[in-house]
């Protein structure tokens, strides 16, 4: 057997090892475009009640509708408090066609993952939390000065006055909104509240199966009358990037090609 041929096979195994499926394969968005009044749950610029964990494959109606689009399906972690029964998120009309979801202090959060519960890469997305009367800094102590509202974004901002994105390494993720620092997310990265632009996400994002949007401190509807809002928009997601170990299959594959090469060395030195 000559070297080439054996060199050429011991790439073909190598990456073959390092080959994984994916649904999502190229740079994909979530626009929410598509949303229509009457179409999985959605009212026309009313509230959505969605839950993306329990959700079926096929978005339903009613409690457990959800929102879907090019692979990914998009709702809200299930909230257990009294308070959060009716928690949803909104359909927000833009100009023309464009549409994007709202989440206020009636929900507990966003939350994303594929339709398939493979692995990718959040890239990218439009995240829009400016001061408002909806969305006041309350100032350095909340519980001082809960409900002074602030809309010029004059004032103290408060060191709890944030929104987190986390990543999760299941696309599952079951009693979020009452597990200790969130659940046993892989990825974090924080957002000052006030911002107002497309947010560029850490290669700490490059391998999650689901991430989840929400006010800090707040996983279930409030129920001390706090007030927060922003709006998501034009979600990019992409192919999950990971180092993929070789099988030791591979390596016994490897190590059986190494010997014949030494032997076929050996039979020519005989030969010779």
């Amino acid at each position: 057997m000559s070297k080439k041929i054996i060199g050429s096979m011991i790439f073909a195994a190598v990456v073959a090892s390092g080959t994984a499926n994916a649904a999502i394969s190229t740079e994909t968005t979530i626009n929410f475009n598509s949303m229509t009044a009457g179409t999985s749950g959605f009212a026309n610029n009313g509230p959505i009640p969605l839950d993306a964990l329990i959700a079926p494959g096929n978005c339903g109606t009613g409690v457990s509708a959800c929102y879907s689009q090019n692979g990914m399906i998009v709702g809200i972690v299930q909230d257990t408090s009294e308070l959060g029964a009716g928690s949803h998120i909104h359909k927000v009309n833009g100009i023309g066609t464009d549409k994007f979801v709202g989440y206020e202090s009636d929900s507990s959060g966003i939350y994303i993952r594929a339709l398939d519960s493979t692995a990718f890469k959040l890239t990218s997305l439009d995240f829009r939390a400016p001061i408002s009367a909806a969305n006041p800094i309350y100032g350095a102590n909340p519980t001082v000065e809960l409900g002074t509202i602030q809309p010029d974004g004059s004032g103290v901002l408060g060191a709890n006055e944030y929104w987190e994105i986390l990543g999760y390494k299941d696309a599952k993720n079951e009693g979020l909104d009452t597990a200790t620092n969130s659940g046993s997310w892989i990825a974090r990265q924080t957002v000052t509240n006030g911002f107002d632009s497309t947010l560029a996400l850490s290669s700490a994002f490059n391998n999650i199966s689901a991430f989840w949007i929400h006010y800090n401190g707040y996983q279930q509807y409030p129920g001390n009358g706090i007030s927060f809002a922003m709006e998501l928009d034009n979600v990019k997601v992409n192919a999950a990037v990971s180092a993929v170990p070789v099988p030791a299959a591979v390596w016994m594959f490897l190590s059986g090609m190494m010997g014949l090469l030494a032997f076929s060395k050996k039979k020519a030195g005989l030969v010779a």
